[in-house]
């Protein structure tokens, strides 16, 4: 296989030109969204198995074999609602927070991405600061570096990748998961992280808007 060919998970994030949701909303919903598509295909797998059904080698045992890559691309809002009726709902998983919406695929081959997908734009996502909604007790906190300067998109690609190593570094992993969103100044994210030493710390490759080598997330 070509070394540029690999297997990605794309994101649509709805950004309604009308009625933009907060940044910290999307960037949750990404992140949860990312996670939530996982944890089902898990749960379908187990069910196959238990019934004596063995399936080829699933596109997230190739993809947990690179780096994770995620796409999160985005949609206005007549072509988020188009995308939800082209695809199976078996195979997506929608996520709301607030007025954000996500939508998680399994992993698929970057050059064999669905048109409709294809074509959606990367760079350069972003949602405005705004009102996020209050988020519910007790889950993991994902905190992001905003001296990093990372954009809507960018910092909730990161998001999802730190929510997604905690819970692969899970011994037993949870049903479901949620997260708080934290966007710190550059040194009360690293006094953060020393303090709390999380496991599931995110180091960018650099391929899009930042410097390799970046810390720019972990999650607890």
């Amino acid at each position: 296989m070509d070394d540029t060919v690999e297997y990605v998970q794309p994101i649509v994030l709805l950004v309604d030109r009308v009625e933009p949701a907060a940044e910290l909303d999307g960037i949750r919903a990404v992140a949860v969204a990312s996670v939530t598509r996982y944890i089902s295909d898990l749960a379908e797998d187990s069910a196959a198995l238990d019934a004596g059904i063995i399936f080829q080698p699933s596109p997230w045992e190739f993809w947990l074999e690179g780096p994770f890559a995620k796409s999160v691309r985005r949609a206005d809002r007549p072509t988020f609602t188009r995308i939800l009726a082209s695809f199976d709902q078996a195979d997506y998983t929608l996520i709301r927070v607030g007025a954000a919406e996500a939508i998680a695929f399994r992993p698929m081959l970057n050059d064999r991405l669905p048109k409709m997908l294809a074509k959606l734009q990367v760079a350069g996502t972003q949602l405005p600061e705004g009102e996020p909604a209050i988020a519910i007790a007790n889950v993991r906190l994902v905190a992001l570096d905003a001296g990093l300067g990372m954009s809507t998109g960018k910092a909730a690609a990161q998001a999802a990748h730190a929510l997604f190593l905690w819970f692969l570094l899970q011994p037993v992993k949870p049903f479901q998961v949620d997260c708080d969103i934290q966007i710190l100044p550059h040194d009360e994210f690293l006094e953060l992280q020393t303090r709390l030493n999380p496991t599931a710390v995110i180091v960018d490759a650099g391929r899009t808007e930042i410097e390799p080598g970046s810390l720019t997330a972990f999650a607890v």
